[in-house]
């Protein structure tokens, strides 16, 4: 059976245990001298028969056809108690990676920019859209300064508005550069 097909089957069997008789019992019809499966009514506790077992079936098949309801009510328990803790696991696993997340050591947003600095295609983003004089590195670096109101890269990494405004320049370049130039 494929998975797909469990999912669907399991959902209709958690709806349609719900509606069927909530107690089966074995009864015998002495007219045809065969077996039969009753189910018991809730309120008025008669029992109706339900189905009539060929001398062909097996004693486990009867077992399976008897206690259909109590297997079927124990599998959907059984179920529904691992989904909760399957969910009750994941929400562990995104608590742990929250916290390990906030322990990581933060964005190096001045070594990122040297970086930017060195990509030939960061620096004709430079020359072209903003006008800058990227001749040698030292002019780059001065341009980045100016253009982001920081004395020093490394203020990137201490500043949060500074940062800030490193992302959005290297967000801009992001588009242009995906943008095909």
């Amino acid at each position: 059976m494929r998975m797909e097909t469990a999912r669907v089957l399991y959902l209709k069997a958690r709806s349609v245990i719900l509606s069927a008789s909530p107690d089966y019992v074995r009864l015998y019809d002495p007219n045809a001298k065969l077996p039969q499966i009753g189910a018991r009514h809730e309120r008025s506790h008669l029992v109706t028969p339900i189905a009539t077992l060929l001398r062909s079936c097996g004693p486990d098949d009867e077992d399976v056809l008897l206690n259909s309801r109590a297997y079927i009510e124990a599998c959907v328990l059984m179920a529904e108690a691992s989904f909760d803790q399957v969910r009750h696991l994941q929400q562990s696993v995104k608590d742990l990676q929250g916290e390990r997340g906030s322990a990581e050591k933060p964005k190096d947003y001045a070594a990122q920019c040297a970086m930017a600095c060195d990509k030939p295609a960061f620096r004709q983003w430079l020359s072209s859209v903003h006008g800058a004089d990227t001749s040698d590195r030292e002019r780059i670096a001065t341009f980045i300064r100016d253009k982001l109101d920081i004395g020093s890269r490394a203020e990137l990494n201490t500043d949060a508005e500074a940062a800030d405004r490193w992302k959005a320049l290297y967000a801009d370049f992001e588009v242009w550069q995906r943008t095909g130039q």
